[in-house]
């Protein structure tokens, strides 16, 4: 690895930790504060990152690309496709409502420089498995309609979390509250995952 890219990832590691230390609170997280745990200059990170807002999200990016690769839902393969797919859906909001700063970070991120593997797209291919219960889908006539029904899940979820402050008075559920957050989440798989639609 060159030395440019071995200070690079210094920097990054040392944001990282600094994320996890305080628990996903960004706005606390300085320049100076990166600086000092990596033993560089400040000007090192603009030379790399040229803003803090650039290499926090960067960072958060991995984080949550982390988070997702590691991510074993709660279900059962001998559950229906509709409880499975449920359930996922509730652990990924679960995650969204207890981690908001990275979470929000990511998901914007998401938004403004889309990739086919971005942590959406994750998140996506993790619906879809969890739909499938592990089976292959190829061949499956129905396998457009789930993939469209995964894309409006994910979008879905993520608009909520996005607008949770608003979510009562816009859609008549509080998504801080579990309790109602889990009874949108089911609303919503029911009518996006109807067994006649997708058969599997």
């Amino acid at each position: 690895m060159k030395k440019a890219e071995e200070m690079k990832e210094r920097i990054i590691r040392s944001t990282i930790e600094l994320i996890e230390q305080g628990s996903g609170d960004i706005g606390e997280i300085t320049t100076r504060m990166i600086a000092e745990k990596t033993g560089i200059g400040i000007s090192l990170i603009h030379y790399h990152f040229q803003t803090k807002e650039r290499l926090v999200e960067l960072c958060v990016q991995r984080i949550i690309t982390g988070v997702i690769e590691n991510f074993r839902p709660s279900v059962a393969a001998a559950d229906s496709p509709l409880v499975r797919i449920t359930a996922v859906a509730r652990q990924v909001a679960d995650f969204l409502a207890a981690n908001p700063a990275i979470s929000r970070i990511s998901i914007l991120g998401d938004l403004t420089q889309p990739a086919l593997q971005d942590n959406t797209a994750l998140t996506m291919a993790g619906f879809s498995a969890a739909w499938q219960g592990g089976k292959s889908s190829s061949g499956n006539p129905a396998a457009l309609n789930v993939k469209t029904a995964v894309f409006a899940l994910t979008a879905l979820i993520q608009s909520a979390f996005l607008r949770k402050e608003q979510s009562r008075e816009l859609f008549g559920y509080d998504m801080e509250n579990k309790e109602e957050r889990d009874r949108f989440i089911g609303w919503m798989a029911e009518r996006l995952f109807r067994s006649d639609v997708h058969e599997s």
